[in-house]
């Protein structure tokens, strides 16, 4: 379920010339249904999920606002909203849907002319500084089918690393050969993505944990699998304490692979059971001060804030920032 867009719908932006003292409000509205199968660019509904259509609903609503700050100085703020359904038929042969809403990427920018517009009235150039997002995930459909398209997406909105969050749910009670085969699927990706500039990675949740009856796990299969490829790893280190193991074990196994690291937090048994058992980061079960040290020592390059279901997602980021303002850079 896509709810993160890196980019305004139309209407949502203007240009980049306000009056001191000028103030903007925006609101800018999209709606995306799509209900066929593309296989590239074409359509073959027997290649959906069990050969049945794919219902797919996104509304998001972009909120913008703008000041002048000085006749050439602006500030820019846009909050991307989204909230979507999806509809499709799983492996017990029945239709579910699933629902997501979120906050998409926030984009912060500052604007400034290098002349001053009212004298420069035969040309100016403006600069802008802001906050770019520079990971993303991308499902295992579209890299099957569009990988090429997925890469010039990512390039456009700056993103330099993607991670495929998840084996699609028909796949994940595979053979130890099809794991490995998975890994190696992804491995060939992800020297087709370098071949773009983009990095691809795989991001784990605790499904791939479970032991075949070697004590191997998927996860280590797929990572075998992918021998010899630049697939680099997305390690959800709550994910990997709700599978069982020891998380540090995995960055000391996989650390010429670890690119990032979600920061998640497991709340105690029994409580926030209307978020899945998560909770803001510093106020659940795990010890970020010491898994933060770690991460970064075992070569994390983007330590990035998550909670799956959160029930109050401002003030989860709020109060999970405070906590992690106290974390050594």
């Amino acid at each position: 379920m896509p709810v993160r867009f890196t980019s305004p719908s139309l209407g949502g932006q203007r240009d980049g010339f306000f009056k001191p003292g000028e103030w903007e409000l925006s609101v800018a509205y999209r709606r995306l249904h799509a209900d066929e199968w593309f296989v590239g660019r074409d359509i073959d509904e027997k290649a959906a999920p069990f050969g049945k259509p794919l219902y797919l609903n996104i509304n998001s609503l972009d909120l913008g606002v703008g000041y002048g700050v000085s006749p050439r100085v602006s500030v820019t703020l846009a909050v991307p909203m989204s909230y979507g359904t999806h509809s499709r038929l799983y492996a017990d042969k029945v239709r579910h849907q699933v629902s997501a809403k979120g906050i998409g990427d926030i984009n912060a920018v500052v604007n400034a002319w290098i002349w001053n517009p009212d004298a420069a009235v035969d040309g100016n150039l403006l600069v802008g500084i802001g906050i770019k997002a520079p990971t993303g995930h991308v499902g295992m459909a579209d890299l099957r089918t569009r990988l090429d398209w997925v890469a010039d997406q990512a390039r456009t909105v700056g993103i330099e690393q993607l991670f495929m969050p998840a084996v699609p749910l028909e796949e994940r009670e595979g053979t130890p050969d099809a794991w490995r085969a998975i890994g190696a699927e992804l491995g060939r990706m992800a020297e087709q993505m370098a071949a773009h500039g983009i990095a691809l990675g795989y991001h784990n949740h605790h499904w791939e944990l479970i032991a075949f009856h070697d004590g191997r796990t998927p996860l280590e299969l797929l990572f075998e699998g992918a021998n010899g490829s630049p697939l680099t790893f997305e390690a959800d280190l709550a994910w990997l304490v709700r599978g069982g193991v020891d998380p540090l074990a995995w960055l000391d196994w996989y650390r010429d692979r670890l690119t990032a690291v979600h920061v998640k937090d497991i709340a105690p048994v029994g409580e926030n059971l209307d978020e899945d058992g998560w909770s803001d980061i510093g106020a659940g079960t795990l010890d970020w001060p010491s898994l933060w040290v770690e991460s970064l020592a075992h070569g994390a390059k983007w330590m990035v804030l998550e909670h799956d279901k959160p029930k109050d997602p401002v003030g989860f980021a709020r109060a999970s920032r405070e906590f992690l303002l106290q974390m050594p850079a």
